[in-house]
């Protein structure tokens, strides 16, 4: 399973003082605060065209938004090789063909 933890804690903490969840999310160009809600219990990250627009209403780098969702993703993939390494060795093809 996929999370965003780290993408939530930057957009969780860079919110508290500036903003509400409803605020922050009307400026993004959401409705209602439940879409910050998701990201800040690390639910869901944000859309990548988003990036820099978030980074100035936060009054935060760009780059930091950048960096906690790629190590969001490395985690993703960590856990998904984790997942998925077969528990046996698996033959190797090369001597299959042999056989």
């Amino acid at each position: 399973m996929r999370t965003f933890n780290n993408i939530a804690k930057v957009i969780g903490d860079a919110r508290y003082y500036l903003y509400t969840q409803k605020e922050l999310a009307h400026l993004m160009g959401y409705k209602n605060g439940q879409f910050v809600s998701n990201v800040e219990r690390g639910l869901c990250g944000i859309p990548a065209n988003i990036i820099p627009e978030v980074a100035i209403i936060l009054e935060i780098d760009s780059s930091v938004i950048v960096k906690a969702m790629v190590n969001d993703y490395k985690e993703y993939l960590n856990n998904c090789v984790k997942e998925n390494t077969p528990k046996t060795r698996i033959p190797s093809l090369r001597k299959m063909d042999t056989l």
